[in-house]
């Protein structure tokens, strides 16, 4: 038998270190931060480089999921297996089975060793990477559910995208939108079932963030709503996992752009108020009173009813403010407005006209009703001094009256007209009195 030199042996030596050297370079070169956009290339070129660079495998196997184990040589199977550790205990496992007679060295044991540790940071990369996308996932269906919640319009529609929204970015079975002071529930979607509806209404009721991991799990959380009313959104699964406090965190989400919805709401309603009130006596005003007064003499004529329209002017009220100021003069039509507000029925509509001038739709009132109605207004007005800061002013007004039966074709502005033509015939026919416009209709105090 041939000795070996001592020169073989180096020379075997520098090959064995080259090559641990190469398979460690390679191993480090895979970037395992790639996981976190799709692992399965990562594990690929992993798995390559172990049976390019393991001299003879009979084969080599990623078992995925768990496989416990331990980094040791079985004589019986000749499998290697390679625990993959990480914050999930036992990953899965790196098996390679070795043909016969072959022996892993120590080299061999440590670069497999790393190889495990390579795969385990990939897969940890590709666990933050589902964790990443599914958090910009919820992310992008709450910044689309805030979109549609701020093109509501109205409390029902902000629960029922919440319900939706809740429903989809929690995987749920039940999503439901309850009120403490309502017996039904304001949006459900899905297979609502009676213990949501109930843990719905439970957080209403006490304002409470819950999390139930007991089966189902449940997720509660208190929702404001229009008015100052409470509710509640309460999402369920039956049969998946329990609820965490991330979920938490995006319930707060979803419900703080359904709040801001509802403050939107509430934002709208109360411009649409200001537009439509006048500033100073908090009664409709004539751009309000435009459209709403048009309307309430198309239905009154459409149901075959009559309507009137009466036009009220205060008289002399410039000496008001000459003698007592621009202040005194506002308190005065203010009082006006609240004591014609006070004679007239819930079905009629009081509007500033203009200056200190009103003007009244009554449906239902033909020529005789408006007449007595102008009169009960007349003598409110002109039986008691209004109380200024200033002093107590005597007031009166002068009223014009139109009316129009069922048969009539006519328009609001066709009866501000003769009404306020009226409205005149009683200012020179001496003040303090209501003209119907029909020959011999003016009435004096």
């Amino acid at each position: 038998m041939a000795r070996r030199c001592h020169s073989d042996t180096f020379t075997e030596d520098i090959v064995s270190t080259n090559h641990n050297t190469e398979r460690l370079r390679r191993l480090a070169a895979v970037t395992v931060t790639d996981a976190a956009h799709g692992v399965s290339r990562v594990l690929r070129r992993i798995v390559a480089d172990v049976e390019a660079m393991l001299p003879a495998p009979d084969g080599v196997v990623l078992a995925l999921p768990t496989h416990e184990g331990v980094a040791e040589a079985d004589p019986d199977d000749r499998t290697v297996r390679l625990p993959l550790d990480g914050d999930d205990v036992g990953r899965g496992a790196l098996s390679i089975r070795l043909e016969d007679g072959r022996e892993l060295t120590d080299d061999d044991l440590t670069y497999l060793a790393l190889v495990a540790a390579r795969i385990s940071d990939a897969l940890a990369y590709s666990a933050l990477g589902d964790d990443v996308a599914a958090i910009r996932n919820r992310a992008d269906r709450i910044a689309e559910a805030g979109r549609r919640l701020m093109a509501a319009v109205s409390v029902q529609d902000v629960a029922s995208v919440l319900a939706e929204t809740a429903l989809e970015v929690f995987e749920a079975t039940t999503a439901v939108v309850g009120a403490e002071s309502v017996p039904q529930p304001l949006a459900e979607r899905g297979n609502t079932s009676p213990a949501a509806l109930t843990a719905a209404r439970v957080t209403a009721s006490t304002g409470s963030e819950t999390i139930d991991g007991t089966a189902p799990a449940i997720l509660s959380i208190p929702v404001p709503l229009a008015d100052g009313a409470e509710g509640g959104l309460t999402v369920v699964r039956d049969d998946g996992p329990d609820f965490r406090d991330d979920d938490l965190d995006f319930a707060r989400a979803l419900v703080t752009a359904a709040a801001m919805a509802v403050a939107n709401l509430d934002l709208i309603d109360e411009i649409g108020r200001i537009a439509e009130t006048d500033y100073l006596t908090g009664i409709a005003n004539r751009w309000s009173f435009q459209e709403s007064g048009a309307h309430k003499v198309v239905a009154a004529l459409d149901a075959g009813k009559p309507v009137a329209v009466a036009m009220v002017d205060i008289d002399h009220f410039k000496t008001v403010n000459d003698r007592h100021g621009h202040l005194v003069g506002d308190q005065v039509i203010e009082e006006v407005a609240n004591r014609l507000g006070q004679q007239v029925r819930d079905s009629d509509l009081v509007a500033r006209y203009g200056g200190e001038e009103f003007v009244i739709v009554m449906p239902g009132s033909d020529q005789a009703g408006a007449l007595l109605a102008a009169e009960r207004m007349r003598e409110a007005i002109a039986s008691d001094p209004i109380e200024t800061t200033s002093a107590a002013v005597s007031i009166t007004v002068s009223i014009g009256i139109a009316s129009a039966e069922p048969d009539t074709d006519t328009t609001l502005d066709a009866l501000c007209d003769v009404a306020d033509e009226a409205l005149y015939r009683a200012k020179r026919a001496g003040r303090n009195r209501v003209d119907t416009g029909a020959e011999g209709g003016a009435a004096a105090a």
